[in-house]
């Protein structure tokens, strides 16, 4: 009997250093290689494909909304929704590509009240908070994990797409992230570089730096669950910290952040503001964070940007908020 304890103790220590080396090795593989080995994605867009058209009515205004899916070779599908003018006479116009939060792209248009003679559009993210409650959350953390990677490159390849239509101005893309969106704007800028004319100036709404504690701000359990949770959380997806990629980010910038923002930690926002390059603009609103139920909040961020994106030349002005 003594003896069965101990192969049992002997192959329960095996079984628990086997687990720590697994996690060392997969601690060293994502923080030790370049984050853009993680990020880079040699495929091609080969069709371009309108799912529907159809007509919103904003309030202000009425406008044209296309649902789109980019294919590439490799079998990838990315999707977004452009916003036209209504009445769209046969000129150029400035081009605002958008990363809200996890809402579908078409939702986060639909919270800008006045589009005007520009075109936007609303990014939408290849994974669904859906999809986590619909399975196990083990079996999700790999594909969250995957679709946050993928993000960079299939916004990269809309703005490629961008600039071969015939309605966009021969000029870089505006760049806007709000919240969740302006997480990943860093790690777009830099994959980018090559093609330095793809996205110029960019937006960075209630974005932070330093993801182990945006994410030890934001998981609901007790230590050390919670620090254990941040950091598992922080390495997969350590390739996207922005802070490896504010030193690449070239353009004009408009960071905006909340002084009383419970989930942005103030030292976070005060990371990023600092690691963004100049030329920049930083406005701190005296508020918490942003969200779909502020309504007023929303606008005055939404006005915050438009103002400076006009000041700039960036876009056709929008008289709603004068």
């Amino acid at each position: 009997m003594l003896k069965l304890v101990k192969y049992i103790l002997r192959f329960v220590g095996l079984l628990a250093l086997l687990c720590v080396l697994i996690i060392l090795f997969w601690f060293g593989w994502m923080r030790l290689r370049p984050p853009l080995q993680f990020l880079q994605n040699e495929s091609e867009v080969t069709e371009a494909l309108v799912d529907s058209s159809y007509t919103v009515n904003l309030g202000f205004e009425k406008r044209t909304f296309e649902d789109m899916t980019l294919r590439t070779d490799s079998q990838d599908s990315i999707q977004f929704t452009v916003s036209f003018p209504h009445i769209m006479p046969e000129k150029q116009y400035p081009v605002l590509l958008i990363l809200g939060g996890l809402e579908v792209g078409r939702q986060s248009l639909q919270y800008i009240p006045y589009h005007g003679e520009n075109i936007l559009i609303g990014y939408k993210y290849p994974y669904s908070p859906t999809y986590w409650y619909r399975h196990s959350p083990v079996s999700q953390v790999p594909k969250i994990q995957s679709a946050a990677f993928s993000v960079p490159d299939q916004v990269t390849k809309i703005g490629k797409w961008i600039h071969r239509q015939t309605w966009a101005e021969e000029k870089p893309v505006n760049l806007l992230g709000y919240s969740f969106g302006a997480m990943f704007l860093p790690a777009v800028y830099h994959l980018a570089q090559s093609d330095s004319d793809i996205f110029g100036p960019g937006i960075l709404a209630y974005g932070g730096a330093d993801l182990y504690r945006l994410f030890h701000a934001n998981i609901e359990a007790q230590e050390p669950w919670k620090s254990l949770g941040a950091w598992l959380l922080d390495t997969a997806v350590y390739p996207l910290e922005p802070l490896h990629h504010t030193g690449y980010m070239k353009g004009e910038f408009l960071l905006i952040n909340g002084k009383y923002d419970d989930q942005i930690p103030k030292i976070c926002w005060e990371q990023l503001q600092e690691a963004v390059p100049e030329p920049k603009t930083v406005i701190v609103l005296e508020a918490g964070h942003m969200n779909p139920k502020k309504p007023e909040l929303t606008l005055e961020i939404v006005k915050r940007s438009q103002q400076w994106l006009a000041k700039n030349g960036l876009i056709n002005v929008i008289p709603w908020y004068e």
